[in-house]
């Protein structure tokens, strides 16, 4: 208990210890460097300490900012809106039921959710509920006040220190979660921190321990066996949303340009009942998923009313439309890019139809011409011909693969023979093949016939990622053609769109001897000169994310633009398969236009600041003088002029930068010292417009904004 108590001190502390460490590191350095500083001449010593300044200790204290920014947990408001007392009086009068059962009060804040879950969060010496409306389309009112006990009862109720644990435990794993599509430095260091935590608190052996407590505890509001219902019913139907309801409705509608009302679709899911075979299997996944071995079947909701009904009937409808228009939202660009590949691998398939027609088909199209197929008109159409394939070419691990699968999901026994069958072809195909032969066998009820299943996948799995990292210390790089599809490069090049820092990419495909019949994609990727010379330190991390690409086997990068680049990506067999479109002269001058427009802005906050301190001995007397608004009034307005001429860059947006702009450029001409500066104020001018009627109007007034930066400097 004391090794608990101390590893939840650390845990809540972690963002003081980082803070702390930050100090330390950054208070030795520049000690150091201090000293050092001590031995110059005093102008050096003043460019020293501000070049130390700019380049060290602004960068270091930026980077502990972020790892602290990090190591918070998510915001409840980025999924689920907060429902005020007035409107939901019957669900918190349910919610304050199961909370009263132990003695707590009511949450700070109810929060609905469109998710399956019913989470509770601290804050202070309070709580925040969040439930979601599809569990309340699935319980009724009294499993609803068991469920909320349940919650409650895992990171609230009994021993202060393992709560504490347990929910410093949840904390941890949202922040891990918060980082699966992020790199860097400061996520690596808050990983890191959250990971040391979490092995810390042994918190396999800590949620064991709560989730016993709680079950004891909820059951005393109700029964065990209602309590397991509420509890195995929710998951039922989570778990077919996320096997069966999910991957359908992306299928069903990813040829319409427009995302479906998912959310209304998925209550719509939660209020009916699942068919008999869905039922079964997903029952036993649950099971599984909660460890329940004893648990039964739930029956069939009849005429019990649900939550959702007898709680909050009139803002259900509201409350779902509002996550409908969320969830469209927030999918809007993956759609896009999912229509868009939906379109074209119709198209593709319609290409390979004809040549299918004309017995012009190779092997690998033919192969690809099935896989659309179970794409585009379902894989009980495509079904057949994968089986008539798999008898034609017995020695394809791939296609024993698929046809395993889709057989498996139509419940038929001889996919799993299937799936034995690519095990023994091919090792990369093992860990898969496991994972769908142990989900099958535990859907059937069968858990322990699975687990050989799994420790076979465990087993492999910890082989080969072994064996993929052994291949990327190999520093020889002997390469082979890439070997690609069509539609393998269509995906890799838009992947790589998405980086506007990269200029150029060769591909080629590595001979490796661990894994050979895994492939190793190899990138030789070249940068833009400038992004190169501004941000070389995120160069590593570009790299990494250039390889998470959603092609089957392992992709390393190596840059190009290194001191010895590999010579074996800069001509065949590697080829250049993406080229960044050459950027017109205008608008790269526009955007160094818009570059020094923004240090026009922090030049113009500069000298307001500047003037109120050299005055300051004269407040208020020489601020209510007009020569003051002569001076801060035009500078203001340009400085205000040019915050909001950014985006959307349209002519209107840029005939007014350009006129703020030559204000500037005025008034750093006559400036005196502020000379120095003009260059900037030139470069701003470089965002010209881009119509005759702008051009008109900025010939005009230009000159009057250049003389009134003259004006300034005189008054």
């Amino acid at each position: 208990m004391n090794r608990r108590r101390l590893a939840l001190a650390l845990a809540r502390s972690a963002p003081l210890i980082v803070v702390g460490v930050a100090i330390l590191v950054l208070g030795s350095v520049v000690a150091v460097l201090f000293l050092a500083a001590g031995q110059l001449h005093p102008v050096l010593r003043s460019i020293f300490v501000g070049s130390l300044t700019g380049f060290f200790v602004l960068p270091f204290g930026l980077l502990v900012v972020q790892v602290l920014r990090d190591l918070r947990a998510p915001s409840l408001a980025n999924g689920a809106v907060v429902i005020e007392r007035a409107r939901a009086q019957r669900l918190f009068e349910a919610v304050a039921a199961g909370a009263s059962h132990l003695g707590l009060g009511e949450p700070r804040n109810l929060w609905i959710s469109s998710g399956f879950e019913i989470t509770a969060v601290a804050r202070g010496r309070r709580y925040e509920l969040v439930i979601g409306l599809p569990v309340l389309d699935v319980v009724d009112e009294r499993e609803l006040k068991a469920l909320t006990a349940f919650e409650l009862a895992l990171s609230f109720s009994g021993d202060p220190v393992a709560a504490g644990a347990y929910r410093a435990g949840r904390r941890l794993a949202a922040i891990a979660g918060g980082f699966s599509n992020r790199s860097g430095v400061a996520p690596s260091i808050a990983i890191i921190v959250a990971a040391g935590c979490a092995a810390l608190l042994d918190l396999p052996a800590v949620a064991k321990e709560r989730l016993a407590f709680a079950q004891r505890e909820a059951s005393r509001l109700t029964s065990d066996t209602d309590l397991a219902d509420a509890r195995v019913r929710v998951s039922m139907y989570a778990t077919h949303a996320n096997e069966v309801f999910w991957p359908d409705i992306i299928a069903r509608h990813a040829k319409n340009p427009e995302p479906p009302d998912a959310i209304s679709q998925l209550r719509a899911l939660s209020r009916s009942a699942l068919a008999p075979e869905d039922r079964l299997r997903s029952f036993n996944l649950a099971k599984a998923e909660l460890a329940m071995e004893d648990a039964t079947l739930p029956a069939e909701r009849t005429d019990t009313a649900r939550a959702s009904d007898m709680l909050m009937r009139e803002i259900a409808p509201a409350l779902t439309e509002a996550f409908d228009k969320a969830w469209r939202a927030s999918v809007a660009d993956a759609w896009t890019k999912l229509h868009r590949d939906a379109a074209a691998s119709l198209d593709e398939l319609s290409r390979l139809e004809t040549l299918y027609d004309q017995d012009r088909l190779t092997a690998p199209e033919a192969w690809r011409r099935l896989e659309l197929i179970a794409a585009h008109r379902g894989e009980d159409i495509a079904l057949p011909l994968f089986k008539d394939w798999v008898a034609s070419n017995p020695g394809d691990a791939r296609a024993a693969l698929v046809t395993g699968r889709a057989l498996l999901k139509a419940g038929s026994p001889e996919g799993s023979t299937l799936l034995r069958h690519a095990i023994d072809l091919d090792e990369r195909y093992v860990v898969e093949a496991c994972a769908l032969l142990a989900q099958d066998l535990v859907a059937q009820g069968r858990a322990d016939d699975a687990k050989p299943y799994v420790e076979q996948r465990d087993r492999t799995l910890a082989a080969q990622m072994a064996a993929l990292a052994e291949r990327v210390k190999d520093r020889s790089l002997k390469v082979l053609p890439h070997g690609l599809g069509e539609h393998e490069l269509r995906s890799l090049t838009e992947h790589i769109g998405h980086f506007p820092m990269v200029s150029a990419v060769t591909l080629a495909r590595r001979d490796v001897s661990l894994l050979p019949t895994y492939p190793c994609l190899v990138l030789g990727v070249r940068f833009s000169r400038s992004w190169r010379w501004l941000h070389g330190e995120k160069v590593r991390d570009v790299l990494g994310q250039l390889c998470a690409v959603p092609l089957e086997g392992q992709v390393i990068a190596f840059n190009l633009d290194s001191f010895r680049p590999p010579k074996e990506l800069q001509g065949p067999p590697a080829v250049e398969i993406y080229r960044a479109p050459a950027i017109p002269r205008s608008v790269r001058l526009a955007r160094w236009g818009r570059r020094a427009q923004n240090g026009l802005v922090a030049i113009g906050v500069g000298l307001v600041v500047l003037i109120v301190v050299l005055n300051r001995d004269c407040f208020p007397d020489c601020f209510a003088d007009i020569s003051a608004a002569l001076v801060f009034g035009p500078i203001v307005v340009a400085v205000n002029v040019l915050l909001l001429s950014g985006a959307p860059d349209t002519a209107a947006r840029r005939a007014t930068a350009f006129v703020a702009s030559a204000f500037f450029a005025g008034m750093l001409f006559f400036g005196g010292a502020f000379i120095l500066l003009f260059p900037v104020a030139i470069v701003a001018l470089l965002r010209a417009p881009m119509t005759r009627r702008t051009l008109t109007w900025v010939a005009g007034m230009g000159p009057l904004a250049f003389a009134i930066g003259w004006f300034v400097t005189r008054v």
